[in-house]
């Protein structure tokens, strides 16, 4: 009794249409658990769908309609670019370099877009390769893997690159740049007044240590005073450069006959020290960085940087 019990419950359940509909649906489940998972449609905006199932477009891409270049698309980027090139601000080739471009950190931290032409230029009539207008190298030259230079920002560099961002000065660049311009000032003033550290009375009553130093300044030429304000400048800076705060009175005394007039020097030697002079003002401005150029009046650029 107990067996033909379950035989008619089991009967009785198979009948039931809710236990039928129930298997359909698992049978379903099942059959779609077995199949590949598909992505689904991309719409690419202006009517185009792409389908990366089948890696095909239901609809294929179109311009502008009327033969002109225009992105697809309706983000923000695509959408400039286009209001751009309608209002004729920018051109067609101009608009694919800045969607194609990309910014890089350059060797002394400043920011550079680079363009597809400027990193890879482009081809002349002959079939060489050639850059853009703005480059500091010929138009029928190669591009060539150079560092490169620095330059304002917003104006274009080698190739057609353009530099966004200034280069970072470091804090020792910028103590460098103050001796710089120090070093500058004091030795245009030595120039000019190179022949009054040619006198021997000057020489002698200066840093003599039986004359009080109240009185030296009486017993010395206006000249002298104005060489010799400028020699202790111009030294003060280089040495406090090379050896920090302190500097002994030898040394000092050592820069003195190394790079400033003394009586008795001949022309070629007066010379000489004049060309001593630049060369350590011009090895300052270095140690200054790539900015220093720009930011000073004084005409000097070893670096070339304008």
């Amino acid at each position: 009794m107990w067996l033909q019990r379950q035989q008619y419950e089991q009967e009785a359940k198979r009948n039931d249409p809710a236990y039928q509909i129930g298997l359909e649906k698992s049978r379903i489940d099942l059959e779609d658990a077995k199949k590949p998972k598909r992505q689904p449609l991309i719409n690419a905006g202006n009517g185009n769908v792409y389908d990366p199932n089948e890696d095909k477009w239901l609809t294929a891409p179109s311009g502008s309609g009327d033969g002109r270049f225009r992105f697809n698309g309706n983000s923000v980027e695509a959408q400039a670019l286009n209001g751009l090139m309608e209002s004729g601000q920018l051109t067609p080739e101009q608009a694919q370099q800045l969607a194609a471009g990309k910014t890089i950190s350059g060797p002394n931290g400043e920011i550079i877009f680079l363009t597809p032409q400027g990193v890879f230029g482009q081809s002349s009539a002959g079939g060489q390769p050639q850059q853009m207008s703005g480059s500091r190298s010929a138009p029928s030259q190669p591009p060539q893997q150079t560092q490169p230079q620095a330059q304002m920002p917003g104006q274009p560099g080698q190739g057609g690159n353009i530099q966004i961002t200034p280069p970072k000065v470091t804090v020792d660049e910028k103590e460098a740049a103050t001796f710089a311009d120090r070093m500058n000032t004091s030795g245009g003033l030595i120039d000019q007044f190179e022949g009054a550290g040619l006198g021997v009375w000057d020489q002698a009553v200066r840093g003599n240590d039986y004359i009080p130093d109240f009185l030296e300044n009486w017993m010395v030429s206006d000249d002298f005073q104005n060489f010799d304000q400028a020699r202790r400048d111009f030294i003060n800076a280089q040495l406090r450069r090379e050896l920090g705060a302190v500097i002994s009175m030898e040394e000092f005394d050592n820069a003195n006959k190394q790079y400033f007039p003394q009586p008795g020097d001949t022309r070629e030697v007066l010379e000489q020290k004049r060309r001593n002079r630049q060369t350590v003002v011009d090895g300052m401005k270095r140690s200054a960085g790539p900015t220093y150029g720009r930011s000073n009046n004084d005409g000097a650029d070893p670096l070339g940087i304008r």
